[in-house]
Order: structure tokens, then sequence, then C-alpha cells
């Protein structure tokens, strides 16, 4: 089973989206699609 959780909003300049963790960051929808597909 796949579990997809999307957030999306905002950040201060000074906070650093990398500190944020996740187990796999995609950065378009291209690459979701990739990810999904791979079943990695």
């Amino acid at each position: 089973m796949t579990a997809v959780a999307v957030g999306y909003g905002y950040m201060e300049v000074e906070n650093d989206h990398r500190d944020w963790s996740a187990d796999l960051c995609v950065d378009t929808a291209e690459e979701l699609t990739q990810a999904l597909l791979s079943g990695d």
C-alpha cells in the first residue's frame, strides 16, 4: 500500500525544507509519478 502526504505552503526564508524529515522528497509532479510507479 502506498501512502502519500503532501505539504504545501510557505516557509520563512531562514527555514530549510531539508530540516523536515521525509523518506522521499520530490520537486515536480513528474518526479512524484515516477516514484509512485517505481514501487520502491
